[in-house]
């Protein structure tokens, strides 16, 4: 199948070929349903809903997981309730006890290649530069937008 439909032409787009077969699998006559048992802390369950519903995770788990959210904002609004949905992505406001302004509007949010690991990292180091002018974390000064 991977020929006709170019899934694995050098250069590729990986969204699109993401996107070509989770469509092929939802037509294969082989396909079964599942069913899974999955624990988790707060912590995590904050992370996997960004995570998994953020632009570039598959279609049905995003849809699973915005379910996953949408319950457990119902039943624990004080950890939960903070999220904003756009797109179907869940964006937190808070992460680890700061609030999110100096997330990156340029790139989805989230475990999609990775800007979520860049993400982290550049928010670290704004952070240190907010602190050697003398400004606290998060606040107004120049890189709020």
């Amino acid at each position: 199948m991977a020929k006709p439909f170019g899934l694995d032409d050098e250069g590729g787009d990986f969204s699109k070929k993401k996107h070509k077969t989770s469509f092929m699998r939802r037509l294969a006559p082989e396909g079964m349903a599942t069913t899974v048992l999955w624990t988790a802390n707060v912590r995590t369950l904050r992370y996997t809903i960004e995570a998994r519903t953020a632009a570039g995770a598959e279609e049905e788990i995003r849809l699973v997981f915005g379910k996953i959210g949408t319950i457990m904002r119902a039943e624990c609004p004080a950890p939960f309730g903070d999220y904003t949905v756009e797109d179907g992505a869940w964006i937190p406001k808070w992460r680890k006890g700061c609030p999110d302004t100096v997330r990156s509007t340029s790139a989805p949010v989230g475990f999609d290649g990775g800007h979520g690991y860049r993400r982290d990292i550049r928010r670290r180091e704004e952070g240190q530069a907010l602190r050697r002018q003398g400004l606290p974390p998060g606040d107004d000064g120049p890189h709020a937008h």
